[in-house]
């Protein structure tokens, strides 16, 4: 819009340099210019503030990935960094997938200061694109993680991402 606006200023000008047109023409031009103008102020504003009452709804999420290739039988992998978090604090999943989608996965947590795990129900089908998984245990800091239980036959590839 900013560049039409643009343009017919610099039309406008230019009619008035060399004098083109009528005086009627000029007219209509001018009053449809201003129309147009202030059409074009509206929503401008109306998408500014649309934009910032979209900004004020978001919740700041950190968005980090988990992955790991031939992750092992009854192993985890776990996030590179640590997250102080409350209890009953939620992580959102992204998206999570594995192979061989027949195997199963757990998510969880595992206490940076001493080692002790959370962890959920066991998932399988090889996909899992929406929900959150709540931290169970006391406030601290922690990794966020995936593993495989012991019921599973196979390694998998896992690759997972979270909002946190």
């Amino acid at each position: 819009m900013v560049k039409k606006y643009f343009v017919m200023v610099f039309s406008l000008f230019f009619m008035f340099l060399f004098h083109v047109g009528t005086a009627s023409a000029e007219e209509s031009s001018i009053s449809n210019m201003d129309s147009e103008d202030f059409v074009a102020e509206l929503v401008y504003e109306k998408d500014q503030s649309t934009e910032e009452e979209s900004i004020d709804k978001i919740s700041p999420f950190l968005n980090f990935t988990v992955r790991h290739s031939s992750l092992g039988i009854n192993k985890h992998v776990k996030s590179k960094n640590k997250y102080k978090m409350s209890k009953n604090q939620k992580v959102k999943v992204g998206v999570i997938t594995w192979k061989p989608s027949s195997q199963k996965i757990q998510l969880g947590f595992i206490n940076a200061s001493n080692g002790k795990q959370y962890w959920t129900k066991s998932y399988g089908g090889g996909r899992k694109t929406s929900g959150s998984f709540i931290l169970s245990g006391p406030s601290g800091t922690y990794y966020i993680a995936i593993r495989t239980p012991s019921t599973n036959t196979r390694s998998i590839n896992v690759k997972g991402s979270f909002d946190f």
